[in-house]
């Protein structure tokens, strides 16, 4: 979580008071990954009784990036999203088998490391 510093101004009838005050940034937490991620998201969104922060505490923003269909390549190609947004946590969903899963991890983590 990151600490930052603001000047809030409370008023009453009479005074008007300045207050510096430190404020907690929620976490940012991204899940990123093919259609499995955009199903979440869009369950979360027509479901009422569903919180998209997924129930974190504080103030969690939480930032769901599904790309349907994406092979390894594609996703490879949509890091800038991950980039873009920066995330403290961040939640792979990523194909079905074994292989797969190992290859992606590899080249996914060694961009990260190499941006």
């Amino acid at each position: 979580m990151a600490w930052c510093t603001q000047t809030k101004e409370f008023r009453n009838k009479e005074h008007s008071l300045p207050v510096k005050m430190a404020v907690v940034k929620g976490l940012k937490v991204q899940l990123f990954g093919h259609s499995f991620v955009k199903r979440i998201k869009d369950y979360i969104q027509n479901d009422s009784s569903q919180r998209h922060d997924l129930n974190l505490q504080g103030n969690a923003l939480v930032q769901y990036s599904g790309f349907p269909g994406a092979t390894v390549k594609e996703l490879r190609r949509h890091l800038e999203v991950v980039s873009d947004f920066s995330p403290d946590i961040l939640v792979l969903s990523l194909g079905q088998s074994t292989s797969t899963i190992r290859m992606l991890l590899r080249k996914v983590l060694l961009g990260i490391l190499r941006s």
